[in-house]
C-alpha cells in the first residue's frame, strides 16, 4: 500500500494514514512498541493536519491504546479523551463502530487508565458514562444485541473491579454478579 500511495498521499489522505497505522500494527505485533508509536504518531500528526475530527478519532484512539499497552496509563488518558471528544462530532452516528464500538472501548479503557493511576472517582465517572452509552444503544440497536450485551458485561466487570479496589465489597459483588450473569451462558 505504501508503494501504491507513493506521491499520492495528498490525494488519498485517509488511505495514507491507514497505511502508516498498518505499518505500526506490524511493529506492534513484533513488540517494537517505540517504533510502532513513532509511526502511529506520524500518521496521527498527518491526520490532524489533513483529516476532519471524525476521521482522526480512530487514529487518536489507537495512540491511546499503544500507551495503554505500554502501561503508560497517565500518558494514554489525554489521547483517549481527545478520541472521545472527536468522535462526539462524527456525522457517522448511524455507523455502529463510530457511534458505539469505538467510544465504548475508549470509555472502558480510559476508566481502567484512571484506575491504574489511582483515580477511582474518575474511573467510576467514565464507567458510568460507558454504562449510559450501552443502555442507550441497547434501546435502539436490536441487530447487535449480543455485542451490546457483551459490552454491558465488560462495564459491569470493570465497575466491580474498581469498587473492589476501593474496598467497597458490596458494590463490587453486585456488579461482578451482574457480569457473571451475562457471561456465564453460551454465546
Amino acid at each position: 500500500m505504501a508503494s501504491a500511495l507513493k506521491g499520492q498521499e495528498q490525494r488519498y489522505k485517509e488511505a495514507h494514514v491507514q497505511t502508516l497505522f498498518a505499518q505500526g500494527d506490524i511493529l506492534m505485533a513484533e513488540k517494537k512498541y517505540l517504533e510502532a508509536f513513532n509511526l502511529y504518531y506520524d500518521g496521527y500528526s498527518y491526520a490532524k493536519k489533513n483529516l476532519d475530527s471524525c476521521q482522526l478519532a480512530p487514529f487518536t484512539g489507537q495512540l491511546a491504546m499503544i500507551k495503554y499497552w505500554q502501561l503508560q496509563f497517565r500518558k494514554a488518558i489525554p489521547y483517549f479523551r481527545e478520541a472521545l471528544n472527536a468522535s462526539a462530532y462524527c456525522k457517522k452516528q448511524d455507523d455502529f463502530e463510530y457511534s458505539f464500538m469505538l467510544p465504548q472501548r475508549w470509555l472502558n479503557t480510559l476508566a481502567m487508565c484512571y484506575q491504574m493511576a489511582g483515580k477511582m472517582d474518575s474511573a467510576l465517572l467514565y464507567l458510568r458514562e460507558a454504562l449510559v452509552l450501552v443502555h442507550h444503544q441497547k434501546a435502539y440497536a436490536h441487530q447487535n444485541e449480543v455485542v451490546i450485551e457483551a459490552a454491558l458485561g465488560i462495564v459491569y466487570g470493570n465497575l466491580g473491579d474498581v469498587y473492589q479496589s476501593m474496598g467497597q465489597n458490596d458494590s463490587s459483588r453486585y456488579y461482578l454478579s451482574k457480569c457473571i450473569r451475562i457471561n456465564d451462558r453460551s454465546g
